[in-house]
């Protein structure tokens, strides 16, 4: 085997090891076969030829590495044509890369960055931030503040009344004064009673009395059956005295008589207004607005185990099994009222969305309580118009007054 480097001589140094212990070295001046003894300590192992080969790059076994050296000798290049069992196509399979081996990406591609866009707009901070604060031109939000605005920081707000917050009927100024009350000359379209609706008791004949007058009365159809049998018949007018009952009695038109005259031929009679001949409450002139009579409700026994209510809902609870589930509906017109009246001791209990609480609540009733539900649209104390149901009373009070 050659070594590394040559003698002096310039021929090459030859090495053998294996017995005895040491190394045999020869060279032209020195022959083979001469002993030099070198120690008895031999050296480090220094790499087989396999162990080059790899270090070379070869990547087979060292078997194969053994057979590539027999045979004839390995031709420094091969032609395409002579290599036999070859592929006829090459397909491609999936494979990667990293990113350091492959060339001509942008920057963005491997930061994923916006400021690594090329010909990106100059856009303002508020874009990249998403912050109130870096808004430009913001209003200043009364006194200053950034954000949502505070009641009492709104400037030139009216002064609202107590029911504008509270909604209760009785934060009304200027209400009319008979609400649920309506005199009887204001009733219109009543029926017409007889004499006896309106007297008295003690007016009427006791049953002596009745005797009496029953054979009063016998006795003056015997009395006009016996003038007719003297006289013959006799004019209704001499039995009734009654001018009506007259026959060719003056009219009246302008006369003296005592007979009856046409409207027509009144004279100088005042002008009258319209409710003196109609009789109705509606052609009243300046009459209250609220003094127009119980309000109209619709009224509803609970004696079922729930009820979906509506609008104009009087509700009186009366299911003796248990508790009746009374359902508000979620939304309705701004003013619309629902009235519960509990007179019989049974049990309900209301589930309707509150405006203040603006999210579902449960109110329970017992007996003689009176709950009055009002929808109130556009409510604000300052986080935004809000709707829903407003309990404006909750009392022992029975009146069905709104």
């Amino acid at each position: 085997m050659l070594l590394k480097g040559r003698p002096t001589d310039g021929r090459p140094a030859l090495s053998y090891i294996g017995e005895p212990e040491g190394s045999l070295v020869g060279s032209a001046n020195r022959p083979i076969g001469w002993l030099i003894p070198v120690g008895a300590t031999q050296g480090p192992r220094g790499w087989s030829a396999y162990e080059l080969a790899v270090k070379g790059g070869y990547a087979g076994t060292e078997a194969e590495w053994l057979d590539s050296l027999h045979g004839g000798g390995v031709s420094d290049s091969v032609a395409w044509t002579d290599i036999t069992g070859k592929p006829s196509t090459f397909s491609p399979s999936t494979h990667s890369h990293p990113v350091s081996q492959v060339t001509g990406l942008a920057a963005v591609a491997t930061s994923g960055s916006y400021t690594s866009l090329s010909d990106r707009p100059n856009l303002a901070t508020v874009a990249i931030t998403g912050s109130y604060n870096d808004l430009a031109d913001k209003p200043t939000g009364g006194g200053g503040s950034s954000g949502p605005v505070g009641w009492d920081d709104v400037d030139g707000k009216p002064e609202f009344s107590d029911v504008a917050f509270s909604g209760s009927y009785n934060d009304l100024t200027d209400k009319p004064v008979g609400s649920g009350s309506v005199a009887w000359a204001d009733v219109t379209d009543k029926p017409a009673f007889g004499t006896a609706a309106y007297t008295s008791s003690s007016a009427y004949a006791t049953a002596t009395q009745g005797v009496t007058a029953n054979a009063a009365w016998n006795g003056l159809l015997q009395l006009q059956s016996d003038a007719e049998d003297m006289f013959g018949s006799l004019a209704s007018v001499a039995f009734s005295g009654d001018y009506n009952d007259l026959i060719n009695a003056p009219t009246g038109g302008g006369g003296t008589g005592t007979g009856s005259v046409a409207w027509g031929d009144i004279t100088d009679k005042p002008t009258f207004a319209t409710v003196a001949v109609s009789g109705s409450y509606n052609d009243l002139l300046d009459k209250p607005t609220g003094g127009s009579g119980a309000p109209s409700w619709n009224v509803v026994v609970l004696d079922m185990p729930s009820y979906v209510a509506a609008p104009g809902d009087l509700l009186i609870p009366n299911y003796t099994d248990d508790t009746t589930s009374v359902i508000i509906p979620d939304s309705a017109n701004a003013g619309d009222t629902i009235k519960l009246v509990n007179c019989s001791g049974e049990g309900a209990v209301l589930t309707f969305f509150g405006l203040e609480t603006q999210d579902y609540k449960e109110e329970y009733t017992y007996l003689g309580q009176s709950l009055t539900l009002v929808y109130i649209d556009g409510y604000d104390r300052g986080s935004g118009p809000n709707a829903g149901w407003l309990m404006v009373s909750s009392t022992a009070d029975l009146s069905l007054r709104p």
